[in-house]
């Protein structure tokens, strides 16, 4: 999801900061009436960026809705 992480946090975001990143993560959540959400998420490895709110990360529906995931 390259083309979302740059969307929302501007362009070259994904290859400077998500990809390689040791602390990512990746899930497919399904709900009860059809909707698929696929969500990506990284915390920069940095003594700085400890507290949970340095986790940033993008979220893409089954409808083509993308969007921010915040803490």
């Amino acid at each position: 999801m390259s083309a979302e992480w740059d969307a929302i946090y501007g362009p070259g975001f994904y290859v400077a900061h998500v990809l390689g990143a040791r602390l990512y993560a990746r899930a497919v959540l399904t709900g009860n009436q059809g909707t698929v959400l696929n969500v990506e998420l990284y915390k920069p490895d940095t003594p700085e960026n400890s507290n949970v709110s340095s986790i940033r990360g993008v979220a893409k529906d089954n409808r083509e809705n993308v969007y921010k995931v915040a803490f």
